[in-house]
């Protein structure tokens, strides 16, 4: 189903989400995270962790982030389960030693799966299915990143949430709610990509 194309709607400056205001009006807190690939994605996890365990997520209307940065807050946003073991502890400074950061990550931890990941050998994989070569990177990463955390972008589109799938429902009729997944109660609502148009484009 994530293979087919979707009716969707454009938002310029002036026109921002709904979502986004309102949440914001909320919690004025907003945090972007960059992009970076799996340096990102790494990255990105720490600092998760560091901002639930200062409490500042619980004060965050936003999290947005690109490329290796949107695969974090995507895994944050959509991953089942108590977000307390998908971050982990935040360790002391003086606990980061070298013996510490060899141990092997809980395979409840949203980290866990880029320890386990084989990219070249599944490329290799899906060379023999005859999957296009431009859909091996989407591939390893919905595979062999997201999908171990409960999060199958293969199959289904993220929806931001009840009011966004409405909005999406509305314009693309064959949508059902099993096509699509819906974010964890509870955490911050995310923007894990964007379209960047030239002004005027979307006319």
């Amino acid at each position: 189903m994530a293979d087919q194309m979707l009716a969707l709607r454009a938002w310029s400056d002036e026109t921002r989400p709904d979502l986004v205001e309102d949440d914001l009006a909320r919690r004025p807190l907003a945090i972007c995270v960059s992009g970076g690939g799996f340096r990102s994605f790494s990255c990105v996890m720490g600092e998760l962790r560091a901002l639930h365990g200062l409490g500042l997520l619980d004060h965050s209307g936003l999290l947005s982030g690109v490329s290796g940065g949107a695969w974090a807050t995507a895994a944050y946003a959509y991953a089942p389960g108590e977000l307390a073991d998908r971050l982990g502890d935040v360790p002391s400074p003086d606990a980061l030693t070298l013996d510490a950061l060899t141990q092997v990550i809980d395979e409840n931890h949203l980290a866990h799966p880029i320890t386990q990941m084989d990219a070249m050998t599944y490329a290799r994989a899906l060379q023999e299915q005859e999957v296009q070569p431009s859909r091996f990177f989407s591939r390893i990463l919905g595979d062999q990143l997201l999908k171990p955390l409960g999060v199958d972008v293969g199959r289904r589109f993220l929806a931001g949430g009840p009011d966004h799938f409405a909005d999406l429902a509305a314009r693309n009729p064959q949508l059902a709610a099993d096509d699509v997944l819906m974010p964890i109660a509870g955490r911050v609502p995310v923007v894990t990509g964007a379209t960047m148009m030239v002004r005027g484009a979307e006319k």
